[in-house]
């Protein structure tokens, strides 16, 4: 499943308990694959609401709401490098565990699903 320019939840800090309030979950729920804008650290998201796009602990939030089994994170923002990317992911990896394969797309990649 590919969800571009998804921001699952806007001013607040965690998405809603009920999955009915859940933008984009009917999609989403038991993916193999979701792929997903993620574009920003937390820190990032908090200037950026409204923006429609989502921070890595938002998308991972929403992977596990909806019991994904692997979650690839993309980003387009103009002003990000891939190595500040990478940065962002590490930090975001070593403070949080998700009970699903996560990492970030990678252009030229293949995925055989």
């Amino acid at each position: 499943m590919y969800i571009p320019d998804h921001e699952p939840v806007i001013g607040r800090e965690e998405l809603f308990e009920d999955v009915a309030w859940l933008s984009g979950y009917d999609l989403a729920r038991s993916a193999d694959l979701l792929i997903h804008d993620a574009q920003y650290s937390t820190s990032e998201y908090n200037n950026r609401i409204g923006w429609g796009h989502s921070s890595f602990y938002h998308a991972a939030q929403f992977a596990e709401k909806t019991n994904a089994k692997r979650l690839l994170l993309f980003h387009h923002d103009p002003t990000h490098t891939d190595s500040m990317m990478d940065e962002l992911f590490d930090e975001f990896i070593s403070k949080h565990e998700c009970p699903f394969q996560i990492e970030l797309a990678v252009e030229g990649n293949e995925i055989d699903l």
